[in-house]
């Protein structure tokens, strides 16, 4: 087990990258998919990946007690994400070498309209992962309902499949 608070963190940002690659691969109209929706009232593929990066930073600042701010900005390209997506690797690395500095005290913040306080671990495995891990799966769900050829290797990196397999 790892002792890195910020391993999946990491693993996951790094699978964006993964993302990003098959999506710019796939189309001459690549630019078109950072504002696909999965739904009208959800947002767009540029929107999930740099929401779930602020969970990253999020995280980052919560259990290390830094200031943060609640969302960051990125450009509306696919050059951008990708350089947010390295610094954030660059943050995550940094912050998993201070690892050992994290509070053990309650952290509280805001859910939508919702209060809440968290003991860190409970941040952490409840609150932090879950939100970044669901922006990167509407980010997911919104490329393949747009004709992006991905699959569970793409999201996760563990899964292998041979050239051509459906489950279907």
């Amino acid at each position: 087990m790892t002792t890195d608070p910020f391993a999946v963190h990491r693993h996951y940002t790094r699978q964006l990258l993964a993302l990003i690659n098959k999506a710019q691969a796939h189309s001459a109209k690549a630019e078109a998919l950072l504002h696909a929706r999965l739904s009208d009232d959800m947002f767009p593929v540029h929107q999930q990946f740099t929401t779930a990066l602020s969970f990253v930073y999020r995280a980052i600042n919560a259990l290390l007690g830094t200031q943060h701010r609640e969302q960051i900005e990125i450009a509306v390209t696919w050059s951008a994400l990708q350089e947010a997506i390295n610094q954030t690797l660059s943050a995550l690395q940094t912050a998993s070498q201070q690892g050992e500095e994290a509070t053990d005290k309650p952290i509280a913040l805001v859910a939508g309209f919702a209060e809440c306080q968290f003991s860190p671990q409970d941040y952490l495995h409840l609150f932090s992962i879950p939100n970044m891990l669901f922006h990167i799966n509407m980010a997911y769900a919104t490329l393949r309902a747009a004709g992006v050829p991905l699959s569970k290797q793409d999201y996760d990196g563990f899964h292998r499949y041979p050239a051509g397999f459906q489950f279907a």
